[in-house]
């Protein structure tokens, strides 16, 4: 999943741990691998903040991310693709969630 490159563009963005916005992150890469989709954020060259829902609290964002409720095209193919519109949670622990929906289009 390369969590270090989200994390870094994370960092330039000075989003901290607690923190909500709406975002556009581009590109990534879908792969499937082995029957499971993978996503990647190696080839990631921005996040577009688009609007923040709630301010974080100034601490580091989390080491561990996990993506949820991101839509897959019908007939995904293995590429470069913008996810827009994702809802960006940075929370450790229990609330560590770097939420992905809404819609994902190909690069």
């Amino acid at each position: 999943m390369q969590p270090d490159v989200l994390q870094q563009k994370m960092r330039e963005k000075k989003l901290t741990h607690g923190e909500t916005v709406t975002a556009t992150l581009s590109p990534v890469r879908l792969q499937k691998e082995f029957g499971k989709l993978v996503l990647y954020f190696c080839p990631m060259e921005m996040i577009e903040i688009l609007e923040t829902i709630s301010p974080g609290d100034g601490g580091h964002i989390p080491c561990d991310l996990k993506a949820e409720g991101l839509a897959i095209p019908r007939k995904h193919k293995t590429g470069l693709y913008r996810l827009k519109k994702c809802d960006l949670n940075i929370k450790w622990n229990d609330g560590n969630k770097n939420n992905r929906k809404n819609r994902t289009e190909e690069a």
